[in-house]
Formats: C-alpha cells, structure tokens, sequence
C-alpha cells in the first residue's frame, strides 16, 4: 500500500508539475505573442516611416537640384549648350539615378540632352505630340509649377517617370527642365543608405506600380502605409513584413517554450533570456520612436514623477520655446520665461495639482492630464497658443516614474474657431436685424393706416368754420401726425418695405445739387468737398429716398466734426465680381456698381458701437437730438433697391460711408477697364514709377508689373520718389498711394510732378477712412483711382488703361 501511495506520488507531482509549467508555459506564449505582435506593429511602423522619410528625403533633394539647375538659365538670353552640359554633368553626378536632363523650349521640343549617350534619339522631339509629356508641360504652364507625369516605361528599358520644371524668366517663358528618373536607381540608392531592410516594399502612384522589392509580404494585417508628395502627384507607400522578419521575432519564443516545457530546471535562465530579449526590443523601439519624435512638429518632452528634472525635449522644443536641452538640465523652470507672468501662473497652477494628489496618495487616479492653453513668444518673436497634455507612465510596481508630454500649436485651430465665431455672430445679427424688420415692417403698416385716418378727418375738419384758436390745435395735431408718418416711413425704408419710386439718375448731379442748398446746415469751420468720377454709370433708384439718404449722411458727418474738419462726397465705378468678394470678405451680387461716400475727420465711431450702427432707434446722440432710425433706414433702402452699404471708421481719424448701388446700361454709361486675357500680349518696356509705403503690398505691385514687362522703380514715400525724379529719372507712369508718411502725400507729389510733366498720367491707390484729407490736392478727372486691395487684373488694366491714353 506505501508502495502505491509512493507510485502515486511520484506520478502525480511530476504531472502536477508538468502541468502548472505546461500551463504556465501557454499563457507565457500567447502573452509574449501578442506582445511580439505589438512590438512588431511598431516596428513596421517605424521602418514605414523611415523609408518614408528617406524617399521624400530623396525626391525633395533630387527635384530641388532640378529646379536650381533651371534657375541657372533664367538670366541669360539663350540657353549655352556646353554650360547646360557642364551644369548638368555635375547634376548628374550627384546624382546617378537621373537617367537623363533635357533642356525643352517653351514650344515643348527637346533642345539639349544629358548624356547623349543612349538619349541622342530625344534631341529636336515634340513632347506635345506625346500624350502625357503634353498633359504634364499643360498643367505646368498653366499652372507654372512642377508636374510630374504617373510611372513610364523608359526607352533604354526598365522603368521610371518624368518631372517637367517650368522656367520663368524677366521676359515670361524661358521654358521647361525636364528630368527623367530611372526608378531602380532611384530605390537602390535610397535601400542602399540603410544595412538592410528585410521588408516587403511597394510604392504605387494610382494603382501604377513605381517600385516594389523582391521580398513577400507574410503579415498584411500590421502592413504600414503612406503617403510621399513628388510635385502635385501622391505616391502611396506600403511596408509590410516579411517571412524572415516573422522569423526573426518569433523563433526564440518557440526555442524558450520548448525548453521550458521540458526543462524546468532552467527555466529561470530562459526567463532571464526573455526579460534580456525583451529589454533589448523595448529600448530598440524606444530609440526608433525618439527617432520619430525629434522629426515631428510637435513638442515631445519626458519629466520626471516630481517634475523637477527634464529627461528628453525634441528639437521642436527649442524652436518654439527657444531653450536647448543643456539649459533645460541646468534650470528646468527655464522654458516659463518663454510665457507671460499670468501664463506661467497657469502651468505652476497645473503641476501643483498634480503633485498634490500624488503626495496625498491619490496617483492611481492620474492617467492624463491637459494644461489650460498658454501663450508662447518663441525665439522669432512670434506670439503662438500652445495646448498640451502630459500621460503618466509607471514602472513595474505600478507608481508613475514619469511624465511624457505633448505640446501642439494650435495658433491656426484658434483663429479658424474665432472666425466662425464672428460668421456665426453676423448670421445671429442678420436673423435678428430680419426678425426685427419683418415686426418693424408690420408696426408701420399698421400704424399708417391709423395716421391715414387721423390725418384724414383733421384735413376735413379744417375745412370747417373754426375758431383761431381750434385751427391752432387742428395745425398741430396735423403736424405731429406728418411727423407720425415721417417715422412710419423711416421704419418701412428700415424693413425694406418701402414704396420706392425708381428713376434714371445721375448720382453726381444729385450730390452737387444737395451739397449746394445744404450748405446752410453746414458750419464754417467744416470745409466741404466734392470728388466726383467723371463719365460715372447711371443708375435707377428714388431719387428721394438717395437724396434723403446723402443729407442724413451730411448731418452725421457735420455731428461729428464739432470742432471743424473737412467732409468729403465723393463717387465712383466699382465692379464687384467673384475675386472682389473675396479679398475683401463681403458678399454682395457680382455686377457693376455705383459708389456714394461721405467721408469726415471726424471723431469715428468706437469698435464697440460698430456692430449696432444699423440697429434701429440705436443713437449716441442726447435724447432729442436724434431718432437712432437714420442709418437703419439709410441701409434698409439701399438692400431694398438692391445695393449694399459699407462703413469704415477709426476713431479720432474719421469716417466714411460707402454706399453702392447697381449701375444700370444707357447713353452715359462709361466703359469699363479691360482686363487683359491672359493668353494677350502686352504692350511692354514702359517705365513705370510705384510709391507705396507698405513694404509688403509695394513688393506685390512691384512683383505683378514686372512680370507683365513693365520697368519699375519702387520708392516707400512720395519723398523718396520725388528724390528718384531729381536725379534725372523719366517714366511714363506713376502709380502712388494716397496717404503716406512723409512731407508728400501721394496727391501733391502727383500736383509737383505735372508741375514738371504736365502729360504725367497717374493711377491713384485708395482706401483709407480718412481719404478725404488728400482730396482735391492734385487728382484729374481722367486720373484713375483703384481701392485696395487691388486686383492683379485690375491693376494691369488700370496701368494699360493709363499708358495708352497717354499715346
């Protein structure tokens, strides 16, 4: 019987033993599996994402030395076959992957290629006659940027595609630079700058195949993927991998649960081989993913548990917060000094939290945290709004070892989210402000009707034998009735419900008209000036309601001069089309427009009461001295004859309200500026003179008539520009700004220039609230006025416009 029980014991306790190691041995395996399978996802990734990196590395560095090569040419009147030759030799040895450089006319024929040798065949050959080389030299002359054709079979074998560079020089066109990559060599040269990469590659441009290795993909479940931007075309790239890499990640684990299955005696050295193996794997990852983070944009830093020590920072960092990591080591608070007082604040803030959970215990809790979104003045004086966010990471006890965190600029999220807001706020207006006119609308109707028959019985009692004294009373009632329906008729022009009487009228007869008999109401020590556009379209409005519209206009502006100024009328053609809107943000129905505008020096209206100007019974006047319905009515008669009403004001600058109405055809109708068809020549070489004292908008005038063919000359101030004509210069234009610094606006040196050259023709710049200023100091009525922004194609038909009606 001991016996047995011995038997059993002995039989048992192994079996017992080989099945807890059996067990624990299955559950070691299907861990490490899918721990294998995890790592080997980010690996994928990883290895994805360098040779991602290196082929744009490559395509960027390759299609960039093609572009300086073309840029070499551009001076030069002709293209000299030996230099082109010489350039593209040293390009070529740089480079051994291009399979040959061509020099192609702006005509679409292969003039030069390099080497001849193999590619004699191209010389003199119509690329236009070719179906992709033509679609691609279209697409880069329109669009004047680098094409890259889908992947082609070459002519010496093999396969490749082709990057056509368009070359622009002083005088347009110059012609095209077109670079044919052999995609073999391409591939070889960018697998040949790592040991190895036992990877299934593939790159494909829209199905077509641009390169894939010989190995097979054995896992496309973790395959990573993509994509790489040559010129306008995406290349798709997948990497995915293969049998031996399989291999490779899962040949000891087999090796160690076979041991351990058999041998418990060592299992513990197979455990420290795997603890040793999967150190290795994690700190592989954790290099190839520091890799990652110091190629990103965002911010990347590791903190310590108690943040007093910063462990990692990614090169962002510096670039933003302008701190290296050696400074950061010395003084880990550095980086604040980047940040306003109160934005400081709010970090220290932040990390005391989190630090007192953890002292009280509570650091399970801790996962995440964000912190609120700061300000940032980095190293280039740009001013940035920064979100970032910290995840805990802990160590093998399960306490937090330290912080990884992640700071993004979101400057752009921001600004987008600010500029919906205010487009949601100006729907809101717009529903409230139509809301209020359809109630307002309804009022007044109603309203006149009562006044009607008000009005009505007071006119026949009149007629009745009265007392003096009851037609007193009878005149007053009548007169507070007319004002009755005086404001009835200011609500519907406010809800655009008015009965509108439409005429043919010329707005400039009307403005001298009523800038004459309202010259009464208007101070001596407000000067009035009139600036009106000769040949100006005609237009069908109530002549009424635009004269009452101009005098409310004339009152407000005298309002608010109380110590003097100067007040403007002023009228122009402006065509409003799609480009119009939207450089300036407005909305209105393209056509041809006529403007009205009143400008003053006077006091401006506050940014706060710009939005409620229109609103009705809205006033900043005393009580009495205004109804707060003028501007309201003002709008809501031009919306109604189809016409939109724009304000700019700065405060202790001035005012000036522009006021537009649809221009309609008839005998004074003046002709438009032509805009030039892109595809038409211009009539070059003209000197031309621009003044303008934003460096910025004088850079685009300047940039916009030189490539049309114009020779320029920039000055910043009419100063600068009266010194160029000093020293002896001559030009057939000047094209100046209007208000500038100095001791000459643009308008007086236009008057001390035609002192010299009365033929001088000038186009004038515009736009500025307080214009009213330069009025009447030196324009024509021929001079041309243009408002920026100004468009290219209008500046050009300003300029041609001006030219030829010198000749």
């Amino acid at each position: 019987m001991k016996f047995f029980r011995k038997a059993r014991l002995d039989v048992i306790v192994p079996v017992l033993v080989s099945l807890v190691i059996f067990a624990a041995s299955t559950v070691l395996f299907v861990n490490q599996k899918s721990s294998i399978d995890s790592q080997l996802s980010q690996e994928t990734r990883l290895v994805g994402s360098d040779f991602a990196a290196r082929l744009q590395t490559n395509l960027d560095a390759r299609l960039k030395a093609g572009r300086l090569l073309g840029q070499r040419f551009i001076a030069t009147d002709g293209v000299d076959m030996q230099a082109f030759r010489a350039e593209a030799a040293l390009t070529h040895a740089l480079f051994e992957d291009f399979q040959a450089l061509s020099w192609v006319d702006a005509q679409g024929v292969i003039r030069i290629v390099t080497p001849e040798e193999g590619n004699a065949a191209a010389i003199n050959l119509d690329l236009r006659t070719l179906p992709l080389p033509a679609q691609a030299l279209a697409l880069a002359e329109d669009t004047e940027t680098m094409q890259v054709t889908p992947p082609i079979e070459l002519a010496q074998g093999g396969r490749g595609f082709t990057a056509y560079v368009p070359i622009n020089g002083a005088l347009g066109r110059r012609g095209f630079l077109n670079i044919v990559f052999r995609s073999e060599l391409l591939f070889a040269n960018i697998l040949a700058e790592r040991e190895v990469y036992p990877y299934a590659l593939s790159v494909m441009d829209n199905g077509a195949v641009i390169f894939q290795s010989s190995e097979t993909a054995v896992r496309p479940d973790i395959a990573y993927n993509n994509v790489v931007d040559v010129g306008p075309r995406q290349w798709q790239v997948t990497v995915a991998p293969t049998a031996a890499v399989i291999q490779r990640s899962s040949t000891w684990l087999d090796e160690a649960t076979m041991v351990f299955g058999l041998l418990a005696s060592i299992v513990f050295g197979i455990i420290s081989r795997f603890a040793i193996v999967r150190q290795r794997s994690v700190d592989e990852v954790e290099a190839r993913l520091r890799d990652i983070a110091d190629s990103i944009d965002d911010v990347v830093w590791v903190n310590s548990a108690d943040f007093r020590e910063t462990r990692y920072i990614n090169p962002a960092f510096e670039k933003i917060f302008g701190h290296t990591m050696e400074s950061i080591r010395k003084d880990p608070t550095i980086w604040t000094s980047s940040l306003a007082p109160e934005e400081a604040e709010k970090i220290s803030t932040t990390i005391m939290m989190v630090l007192e959970k953890i002292a009280s215990g509570d650091e399970e809790q801790i996962e995440r945290f964000e912190y609120p979104i700061y300000k940032v003045a980095g190293p280039d004086g740009i001013s940035r709004d920064i979100y970032a966010r910290s995840v805990a990471m802990r160590d093998a006890r399960g306490q937090i070892d330290r912080f990884v965190g992640v700071a993004t600029d979101v400057t752009e999220l921001l600004r987008t989210q600010e500029d919906l807001r205010k487009i949601n706020e100006r729907l809101v207006q717009s529903q409230k402000m139509e809301s209020v006119g359809q109630l307002t609308g309804g009022l007044a109707h109603d309203f006149n009707n009562l006044l009607a028959v008000i009005l009505g019985n007071i006119e026949l009692i009149e007629k009745t034998d009265f007392s003096d004294e009851s037609q007193t009373f009878l005149s007053a009632a009548k007169t507070a009735t007319l004002r009755g329906a005086d404001l009835t008729k200011s609500l519907l022009s406010f809800a655009r419900q008015s009965s509108l009487q439409p005429a043919k009228i010329n707005i400039n007869e009307m403005a001298r008209e009523t800038k004459n008999w309202s010259s009464r109401v208007i101070p001596e020590n407000i000067e009035v000036e009139i600036s009106l556009l000769a040949g100006l379209w005609q237009v069908e409005i109530d002549p009424t309601l635009t004269q009452n519209a101009l005098l409310n206009l004339i009152l407000n502006a005298r309002d608010a001069m109380p110590g003097g100024g100067k007040l403007t009328i002023e009228t122009s053609n402006v065509r409003i089309d799609d480009e119009y809107n939207t450089v300036r943000g407005e909305d209105a129905e393209p056509g041809r427009y006529v403007m009205l505008a009143v400008s003053d020096t006077g006091i401006g209206i506050p940014d706060q009461n710009q939005a409620h100007i229109f609103d009705p019974f809205f006033t900043t006047k005393p009580v009495g001295a205004g109804s707060g319905l003028g501007l309201s009515m003002i709008q809501g008669f031009v919306k109604q004859s189809g016409g939109i009403v724009r304000v700019y004001s700065e405060p202790n600058v001035g005012t000036t309200f522009k006021l537009y109405f649809k221009a309609i055809s008839g005998e004074r109708e003046a002709p438009a500026l032509a805009r030039p068809n892109a595809r038409q020549s211009t009539q070059t070489g003209a000197r031309i003179c621009v003044v303008e004292d934003e460096e910025a908008v004088l850079k685009v005038i300047v940039n916009i008539l030189a490539k049309t063919g114009y020779q320029i000359t920039a000055a910043h101030s009419g100063d600068e520009a009266m010194q160029i004509f000093d020293e002896g210069a001559t030009f057939d234009l000047l094209v100046t700004d209007i208000v500038m610094p100095g001791t000459l606006q643009g308008t007086q040196l236009a008057r001390a220039l035609r002192e010299r050259h009365p033929d001088l023709p000038v186009v004038f710049m515009s736009g500025y609230a307080n214009e009213a200023t330069v009025h009447g100091n030196g324009l024509r009525p021929e001079d041309i006025r243009l408002m920026k922004p100004v468009s290219r194609a209008d500046l050009v038909a300003a300029v041609e416009k001006a030219i030829n009606a010198e000749k």
